[in-house]
């Protein structure tokens, strides 16, 4: 028995948090519905992107214009089947209420949407990951929108919000604790910076390795070691990029490891 002809309209999505170097970018997905055309034998036709837009807008001009093509050509050949292919579901609506419509739309003209990763066509049993996809970035968003309000608090209180560096502990309290021992490391490390010995012999007397040697002198010439909180707050952009960087510097409450003569010594030094 001869099989059908295939024909097939493939549709990309690029969300605005999507990165480009990602499997998310319309050039990977392109490349992913080529491969799967070729593979099967099916002949692609068309392609349709929507670039920085929410798969949950239902104004997309790609996915809309993907559509309507694919319904024209089923209607002009009926004995040819059509297919719109897609990497996944959430590349074609993240709107249940319009991907439910719309697959049922599709349905009655005879056209069937086929998603790779779940390697058939999507139908109304989907949905429910949908929501679900939909209900996990907000509930992202929600997390992120906490975590800033709790760093906040935080600055307001005095407490830490970064993690404890070499030499503290997080305690009950919310605060640092001194760990004498490692309290001891630190100051050690320091005057040895500061009389010029070798970071061999400091590692090697202190058994620790010189990454951690130079992050104790790093976080000591911040302040850390001597009550102040200072670090580098990234603003990023809906698609994660960093588009500017802002110090923010308090006192905390915690107890010093160093003295203010140690500090003042070591922003003259190199």
């Amino acid at each position: 028995m001869m099989k059908s002809k295939v024909v097939v309209f493939s549709y990309s999505r690029k969300s605005p948090d999507d990165r480009e170097d990602t499997e998310r970018s319309i050039k990977n997905q392109n490349e992913l519905i080529e491969t799967i055309c070729k593979g099967k034998g099916w002949i692609l036709l068309e392609s349709f992107i929507d670039k920085n837009i929410s798969g949950g807008d239902r104004g997309r001009d790609g996915i809309n214009k993907c559509i309507k093509k694919a319904k024209e050509y089923k209607v002009s050949h009926p004995g040819e089947e059509v297919y719109i292919v897609v990497k996944d579901q959430d590349r074609f609506a993240r709107d249940y209420a319009f991907m439910g419509d719309t697959l049922m739309d599709l349905e009655a003209f005879g056209v069937k949407v086929y998603s790779i990763i779940k390697n058939g066509f999507l139908d109304s049993g989907d949905l429910g990951d949908i929501v679900m996809s939909v209900m996990n970035a907000q509930m992202i968003k929600e997390s992120r929108k906490k975590a800033i309000l709790t760093r906040d608090k935080k600055i307001e209180q005095k407490l830490p919000c970064i993690p404890a560096p070499f030499g503290y502990k997080y305690g009950k309290n919310k605060n640092w604790y001194l760990v004498s021992r490692d309290a001891k490391i630190v100051k050690k490390v320091v005057s040895d910076y500061l009389n010029n010995i070798s970071y061999k012999i400091t590692c090697s007397e202190n058994k620790i390795n010189r990454m951690k040697r130079d992050r104790i002198i790093l976080n000591a010439k911040k302040g850390i070691y001597n009550g102040i909180i200072k670090f580098d707050n990234k603003i990023k952009d809906s698609s994660r990029k960093i588009i500017r960087t802002e110090v923010i510097e308090y006192e905390g409450t915690y107890d010093k490891i160093l003295s203010e003569e140690t500090f003042m010594s070591l922003q003259k030094s190199p």
